[in-house]
């Protein structure tokens, strides 16, 4: 469950972090991997002395590609990921389309260890466009002010994820529907906002809404309320551009809420169609199909459909979808990427609570 922190505090850790990275530019021809020492990279002289050797991130395996024309990433994942890895001769690969390459410039980032030594944490085409996070919690803190708590779903070597919550839905749904509304099910509203200075993902900011009895959160990606900043293109190459597009996202999420009540309230609605177990598989199989749920996030969502009947008696859509959110909120032995998309899709199974069809 994300932790509640404020902007300020915040901003005060990203600094502190800050300190301990640090950039430099080089030609993809300096790059070298030992095969003799897999898992490190090698900057060749680059007018000092002698070469430098670091060890490497397991993110950069994957970020290989991108920097090299010609190495084939699947190839590489599996040298690394698969059931025979062998890093020795992803090495080689790499090196060899190294010398195919024309010159380029390469951004290497690194990360200063407690030992003093230096992680290769990231590795991107000199195009990529670096965002320091410490300019979008500038701007949060310009709208929101300084003390303005934030709730913190990811922050490591990886990237940035905060929920800020803007206020609570005042709806009412329904009394015919099995009493629902006479509940005291309160919802907040707000939106999510994820970065990654490593390398992975976009800038991104989405509707988010909250369950408070649960502490279920869900991420919606409606066209026109979210937006998408890509780090390799020229809509970041200007970091007062991209300030101003976060601005504007996060005043457009408020008007959202309306269009969300009526979507619970629809999902509330729907009777989902279950099995002599009292499992609703035409839905389930909707998630795996059309969602991306996986087999093992499946098992999760289905631990949670039977604990949301406490509150949830109803096999109803809006139950399934907090059993989704629960999982993706709740459920610690999954990956905080799992998490993450489990969130994201019970904002879309709202955004499809429009038809009973669909998931019967």
């Amino acid at each position: 469950m994300a932790k509640t922190v404020t902007l300020e505090a915040l901003r005060q850790t990203v600094l502190d972090r800050d300190a301990k990275l640090s950039d430099r530019m080089v030609s993809v021809k300096s790059l070298f991997m030992d095969p003799d020492q897999p898992g490190r990279m090698v900057l060749r002289n680059q007018g000092r002395e002698e070469d430098e050797s670091f060890v490497m991130n397991e993110r950069v395996y994957g970020q290989l590609p991108q920097i090299t024309y010609g190495l084939p990433g699947a190839y590489v994942k599996k040298l690394i990921d698969g059931d025979h890895p062998d890093p020795e001769l992803a090495a080689r690969n790499f090196n060899y389309w190294v010398d195919c390459s024309k010159q380029r410039e390469v951004l290497c980032r690194f990360k200063e260890e407690k030992d003093g030594s230096k992680t290769l944490r990231a590795l991107k085409p000199g195009t990529w466009n670096p965002v320091p996070y410490q300019d979008s919690l500038d701007t949060f803190i310009t709208k929101f002010g300084p003390e303005h708590e934030v709730g913190v779903e990811r922050f490591d070597d990886t990237g940035l994820v905060l929920n800020f919550i803007a206020k609570k839905l005042d709806y009412k749904t329904n009394p015919k529907i099995h009493d629902i509304g006479k509940r005291n099910d309160p919802i907040e509203w707000g939106f999510r906002w994820s970065d990654s200075d490593a390398g992975v993902g976009d800038i991104t900011t989405a509707p988010y809404i909250r369950r408070l009895i649960c502490m279920n959160g869900a991420t919606t990606m409606s066209k026109g309320i979210c937006i998408r900043i890509s780090h390799s293109n020229k809509e970041s190459a200007d970091p007062m551009n991209v300030q101003s597009l976060i601005r504007q996202s996060a005043e457009m999420v408020d008007g959202h809420s309306t269009k969300m009540s009526e979507r619970i309230t629809d999902a509330q609605g729907i009777e989902l169609e279950v099995d002599e177990d009292g499992v609703p598989k035409a839905a389930m199989s909707r998630l795996e199909r059309d969602l991306l749920v996986t087999r093992l996030q499946q098992r999760y969502v289905l631990e949670a459909w039977d604990v949301e009947q406490e509150s949830i008696p109803e096999r109803s859509l809006y139950r399934l979808h907090n059993a989704v959110t629960r999982a993706g909120t709740h459920a610690e032995e999954l990956a905080p990427e799992a998490r993450l998309h489990l969130q994201s899709v019970g904002g879309r199974m709202l955004e499809l609570a429009g038809s009973s069809h669909y998931w019967n």
